[in-house]
């Protein structure tokens, strides 16, 4: 009995030879996971890789589209079927440009470039029925079987011979509304009155209010492809205008304040000369523009306080001009009461308000009001501002350009007005006193970030 347990325990004790049969057995594995691992190492960086050109290519497509599109009505947006075959070859020639040689030629192809409008409240692209308005590209590069391209495996052919890769990108560029009228909840946050004609790329009013829009407006008169009302229309309703649309954020809420510290430069100004020539500075107590042949406002930042900006009947007709020209309107009282005259102001071309020529004070020290009564004129290069006042163009005129955000206000009352904001040199006609400008005009720094077109990758 004793030497049967004996035997029973070397049995059971001995191990010489374990070790090597269970490395035969196992090895092929070890092997196996080892190719595995260096395969799928391989194929992530190639997925790596290929994200990156696709990713180069759409922001250069959409960074062409904003640069090379003339038209104002499409503001980034291609205007020709044409154009887009172009784009989609540059697209191709660029990914095969930056993708991992395996993925040159064959991973992007024509069906696999989509253009489109990207929906800021869905997160979405609508595919685009036309070229017109277009702000988005959305890429996907394939390395599959069905394609007949897939990624060989080096090592892991016991497993599979090859794996599928499929990466896409979608890029966009915001499209802000050229005029905007933030008030949430006004009714009439936006009114036009027959006889107003409005020739604008695009209008957003963020009022929920049934009545946001009060209108008398027919299609003819309205010279937009992007309206969209967040409340509802009370009045005319046409294709053009979109009730119950998203609201839009303030595109210019990072636009920084300006300081009003310091000793005022003048004190209940009032114009005496007969071409009177003003200097940048603090007007205390306001600005009054009366009884004169002309007023030219010399380059610089102009601050209005404690008193409006007044420019009386005695005006009409006569021109009152500002090249490189700031007017912050700072307080409560500083409102703007243009009874008439002929207003050309461009905007400065460098610094953190480049290409703003009206700023109004937001908030607590906002102006609550600002009136363009009858036969005012305003030509603007550059940005209206004025966030938290209300504004209103009554039988006047109102034209200009700029380069995205063009007009934000409170509210907006267009009352028997003449609106233009889609010429590309500001001439305002052959009695301008100003010359043609070309250059493009700059956009705030605060802005100009918010512009560059983004990326949001997708990876399946």
């Amino acid at each position: 009995m004793k030497q049967l347990r004996n035997l029973r325990a070397k049995l059971f004790t001995n191990n010489r030879g374990s070790v090597a049969l269970m490395t035969a057995i196992t090895m092929p594995v070890f092997i196996g996971m080892g190719a595995l691992a260096f395969d799928v190492g391989y194929a992530y960086n190639i997925k790596t890789e290929m994200q990156q050109a696709i990713d180069i290519a759409s922001l250069a497509a959409l960074k062409k589209m904003k640069d090379d599109n003339p038209d104002p009505l499409a503001l980034y947006g291609i205007t020709t079927k044409s154009a887009l075959r172009d784009l989609e070859k540059d697209i191709i020639k660029l990914v095969n440009k930056n993708a991992p040689a395996v993925g040159r030629n064959i991973s992007v192809k024509k069906e696999d470039i989509q253009f489109g409008v990207w929906n800021f409240s869905t997160q979405k692209l609508n595919t685009a029925q036309n070229a017109a308005g277009v702000n988005a590209v959305k890429i996907t590069a394939i390395l599959n079987e069905i394609r007949g391209n897939a990624l060989p495996t080096f090592f892991g052919s016991i497993f599979r011979d090859s794996l599928d890769i499929s990466v896409e990108t979608t890029a966009f560029l915001p499209i802000p509304p050229s005029f905007h009228m933030l008030s949430n909840d006004a009714v009439g946050a936006f009114t036009t009155t027959k006889g107003t004609d409005i020739d604008v790329a695009s209008i957003q009013v963020n009022s929920n209010a049934r009545g946001a829009l009060e209108s008398t407006l027919y299609a003819k008169d309205i010279g937009t492809p992007y309206y969209n009302i967040t409340g509802t229309i009370n009045g005319i309703k046409t294709g053009r205008v979109k009730e119950k649309q998203p609201a839009v954020a303030d595109f210019l809420q990072d636009l920084p304040e300006i300081s009003t510290g310091g000793r005022c430069t003048r004190r209940n100004f009032k114009t005496r000369r007969m071409f009177e020539i003003l200097r940048p500075g603090i007007y205390c107590g306001g600005l009054k523009i009366t009884n004169v042949q002309e007023v030219k406002f010399l380059p610089g930042t102009y601050i209005i306080k404690g008193g409006p900006l007044l420019i009386d009947k005695t005006m009409k007709g006569k021109n009152i001009i500002g090249e490189d020209v700031l007017i912050y309107l700072s307080g409560k009282d500083a409102e703007i009461n243009a009874q008439a005259g002929n207003l050309y102001f461009t905007g400065p071309k460098t610094g953190n308000h480049a290409g703003v020529t009206f700023f109004s004070a937001r908030g607590n020290s906002a102006p609550k009001k600002h009136v363009f009564h009858p036969p005012t004129k305003l030509y603007v290069h550059g940005v209206f501002y004025a966030p938290d006042s209300d504004v209103e163009f009554i039988s006047s005129r109102l034209e200009g350009t700029c380069r995205i955000v063009c007009f934000i206000s409170k509210t907006l009352l267009l009352d028997k007005t003449h609106v233009d904001y889609l010429f590309t040199h500001l001439s305002a006609g052959p009695d301008s006193p100003l010359k043609p400008i070309k250059e493009r005009l700059p956009n705030p720094p605060s802005l100009e970030k918010k512009m560059r077109p983004y990326t949001i990758e997708g990876v399946t």
